[in-house]
């Protein structure tokens, strides 16, 4: 079924956006500064963006040229035409070969888990941003929560492992600081991907960070204590 225009039926956050279409919430925020009239979200009275159903399927339309083909460029210029003439956003490409003959090279990916070199070099911004919160931690807290941060920003949910389900990776994110939790995404989701790939190595390196500021931690204690002592 060809991906249109729909008129829209509900409305939600980027973060709701990224995990229905796959791609992270910085590339999204990336086509959203990059490509005026791509996505085109309402405010609310407290400023927040509300997307719709029309830019679920722009995102849609987005990823299907790219797989296709054409550059991101060139995916993004042809949904913002069919958006503003208000017509199916893959009218007359589908399944028609993109000029070029295939991406052009800077749109490639270089890795099994991401379609577009876009979207590929957001997931990897978002993990140098956690890895540089990581090693700026002053606590365990803030450890667990830097790689909290990332399942968000590369399309997936956290949510405490005692809620289950075949959606969860079996990594403790909490690393010993709360109740466990999990990263979530579909099985099979862009999301899942990234998180399948970028996940583990962030989090074992977060687990030595952690017990490096406990141990710390309890280093000080103990020094205060024999401080505190009668001599």
């Amino acid at each position: 079924m060809p991906v249109t225009a729909a008129a829209p039926l509900t409305r939600f956050r980027i973060g709701d956006l990224a995990r229905l279409a796959g791609p992270a919430v910085s590339t999204l925020r990336t086509w959203q500064e990059r490509y005026p009239g791509l996505l085109r979200p309402a405010r609310t009275t407290g400023g927040h963006r509300l997307y719709d159903a029309t830019d679920l399927a722009a995102v849609q339309a987005m990823q299907q040229l790219a797989a296709a083909g054409h550059t991101v460029a060139a995916a993004a210029a042809h949904v913002i035409e069919q958006r503003d003439r208000g017509r199916p956003l893959l009218e007359g490409v589908v399944g028609a070969e993109p000029p070029g003959h295939g991406a052009a090279p800077a749109e490639r990916a270089q890795t099994w888990w991401a379609a577009t070199a876009t979207e590929e070099l957001d997931a990897l911004r978002a993990v140098h941003r956690a890895t540089r919160a990581v090693l700026r931690a002053t606590t365990p807290g803030e450890v667990a929560a830097a790689v909290a941060r990332l399942v968000d920003d590369v399309g997936g949910t956290v949510h405490p492992a005692r809620e289950g389900g075949e959606t969860a990776l079996p990594l403790d994110l909490s690393l010993g600081t709360g109740t466990p939790v999990l990263a979530h995404a579909p099985a099979g989701s862009p999301a899942r991907r990234r998180l399948e790939a970028l996940l583990p190595v962030l989090v074992e390196d977060a687990r030595l960070a952690a017990g490096r500021l406990r141990a710390q931690r309890d280093r000080s204690g103990e020094s205060r204590s024999r401080t505190r002592a009668p001599g």
